[in-house]
């Protein structure tokens, strides 16, 4: 679950407070989805800048699906994006990925019986983790300075991978 993101969509609470961690429905936006998906998944990898590790770890072991969580920091001197927060969250496993923007509150079901990648069309290019469909595969840019393709697709939401996969992006 990346989270190590600046909060500039949620204006000024948003720079105060990770948006994972602010209530809804009495507990933390991100604890809703790792309670909907606890008995799916091994762990939860929850990509956290450095100086928010202790209010993570404050918030999330008051609940007791914190046996599953590992916090994990990105390298902040790279471009934070994503998918920059979804490699620091990577551990070597055979196991495939799912991964869940922090920010979105998981409804229905997720069908763990195939790859996939969920996303939007977009005109705002540089806010976004953008996928590229080629012939052969999927190109991932990571909030690029540059428009990499005319036909901009931005991720969103919820993806599940392949171990093999994510190691491809």
């Amino acid at each position: 679950i990346p989270s190590a993101g600046n909060g500039t969509r949620f204006k000024d609470i948003g720079k105060a407070y990770p948006k994972s961690l602010l209530p809804y429905r009495n507990k933390p936006i991100m604890q809703h989805n790792i309670e909907k998906l606890y008995n799916d998944v091994s762990r939860f990898n929850i990509v956290v800048k450095e100086r928010d590790i202790v209010l993570y770890t404050e918030i999330l072991s008051m609940y007791p699906t914190w046996d599953k969580v590992t916090l994990c920091t990105p390298d902040e001197s790279k471009n934070v994006g994503p998918l920059t927060s979804i490699w620091a969250g990577n551990v070597e496993s055979a196991d495939n990925v799912l991964i869940i923007l922090s920010d979105i509150i998981l409804e229905g079901t997720i069908n763990f019986d195939s790859s996939f990648v969920s996303y939007q069309n977009v005109s705002d290019w540089k806010r976004w983790c953008l996928v590229e469909n080629t012939p052969n595969k999927l190109i991932y840019h990571d909030k690029p300075n540059t428009k990499p393709c005319d036909d901009l697709k931005a991720l969103n939401g919820v993806y599940y991978v392949t171990h093999n996969q994510f190691k491809g992006i």
